[in-house]
């Protein structure tokens, strides 16, 4: 459901199909996909907890899509492309979200998240990326972004190529650091090598 928080903001609260909040690290408060569905009138959407018993991660490439045009920034447009996994538009319209099967190389974490400032965005919004493979729950909208595997691909290697140009050295556990700008140049020849091979969204 998209409840209104303190600050009037809202936020996705994962719930269950009876209406009591579920948890994104306790599995007692998960259910089968047919029975969220069935109950899916009722609620805002529904989800996907990822978790240390499934072979899955996520990726949330965040504020890099114009909802008006549906123009993918490049710098997150390349990555997508390379991942070549199921994906999807997120609830907002300003994201994409795509589902791999692979871990994240650090075994200590749960997850990562990083700002990027310097990279292009859309007007007002702050670009990142969101890396997880547990203890986290994705909204599934459905809106499956076009071009790409509709199957959800294995792809550890480039999961280790990502984890390794954006998140290695912003430490264990859920985390929130902007890297500069330096640090990112080699991701910026890299992601160029992709472009031609770029499918429209």
């Amino acid at each position: 459901k998209n409840i209104q928080r303190g600050d009037n903001k809202p936020t996705k609260i994962p719930f269950m199909p009876d209406g009591k909040p579920a948890k994104s690290n306790d599995s007692a408060t998960w259910n089968t996909i047919k029975t969220v569905i069935g109950a899916a009138d009722n609620f805002s959407g529904i989800g996907f907890v990822f978790s240390e018993i499934d072979p899955y991660s996520g990726i949330d490439f965040d504020n890099c899509r114009i909802p008006e045009t549906g123009d993918i920034a490049l710098w997150a447009k390349s990555w997508i492309a390379k991942l070549n996994s199921y994906s999807e538009v997120s609830p907002s319209q300003c994201g994409i979200k795509v589902w791999v099967k692979a871990k994240i190389p650090d075994k200590n974490g749960k997850g990562k998240k990083v700002e990027l400032k310097e990279f292009q965005s859309i007007p007002g919004k702050i670009p990142g990326i969101e890396l997880y493979d547990r203890d986290r729950y994705f909204t599934v909208t459905g809106l499956r972004f076009n071009g790409l595997s509709e199957n959800v691909e294995e792809r550890q290697s480039v999961i280790d190529e990502l984890y390794a140009a954006f998140f290695a050295d912003s430490g264990n556990g859920n985390s929130s650091k902007t890297r500069d700008k330096s640090s990112r140049l080699s991701v910026i020849e890299r992601a160029r090598k992709y472009i031609d091979r770029i499918s429209g969204g």
